[in-house]
């Protein structure tokens, strides 16, 4: 990818898109783009450490959508609509069950438990290195590799970390892993700014990004 075309890239998925264009399905072409960008990452010692959910039904992420928490506002709290995207990935920490209502852990994942010999070896036995810090680097990656191939396709896309209902969302997906990220994928209503809800006309608050510090050495 040349430098220019990777700077619109940059630009088009450096804020947040709070609105979609959801006239037309996601195509899945680009569906699969996507996906095969996000899974084929870098892995340390070669361990899958989580696993990818991809929600185009509407019912779902209506229902992650209600999961969500956003805004407090005088009028009462706003939800995040960035996860009512044409195409919302979701990533799941592979040996973490579900938390539970008030945070709480519920404990280890069966296949946590099948892999637990080969994961202690690979990760000196230190189960909250592996949950906490690798799980996280390697989402990281995963995501951040999903939001430049669907910039490079065109799409806006809208990170969401802020959710709080993890029994409903267990529920929704059917799957009893802990969701550690949501990301929302499609054409934006371009009749709207990005930042003004999908379906309100209630605006997010905006911030200035802090500087990075560069070392030299």
């Amino acid at each position: 990818m040349l430098e220019q075309e990777l700077k619109k890239v940059v630009k088009l998925t450096a804020h947040t898109q709070r609105n979609w264009d959801v006239s037309v399905p996601f195509p899945q072409p680009h569906t699969k783009k996507i996906v095969d960008f996000a899974t084929d990452i870098p892995s340390k010692n070669g361990i899958n450490y989580f696993d990818l959910v991809v929600v185009t039904d509407n019912t779902i992420k209506r229902e992650l959508y209600d999961c969500t928490n956003g805004y407090t506002t005088d009028g009462g709290d706003q939800k995040n609509s960035q996860v009512l995207a044409p195409l919302v990935l979701v990533w799941l920490n592979r040996f973490q069950k579900a938390l539970g209502p008030n945070y709480e852990f519920r404990g280890k994942t069966d296949e946590y438990h099948q892999e637990k010999m080969e994961l202690k070896e690979k990760t000196l036995n230190d189960y909250v290195f592996l949950t906490e810090q690798l799980v996280n680097m390697h989402i990281g990656l995963s995501s951040g590799y999903a939001n430049i191939m669907a910039g490079s396709i065109g799409y806006k896309t809208g990170f969401c970390k802020c959710f709080s209902d993890h029994p409903k969302m267990m529920h929704t997906l059917g799957i009893d892993k802990r969701v550690e990220l949501m990301l929302g994928i499609g054409e934006a209503n371009e009749t709207l700014k990005a930042n003004i809800h999908h379906e309100d006309a209630f605006e997010y608050g905006t911030t200035i990004r802090e500087p990075v510090k560069i070392i030299n050495l």
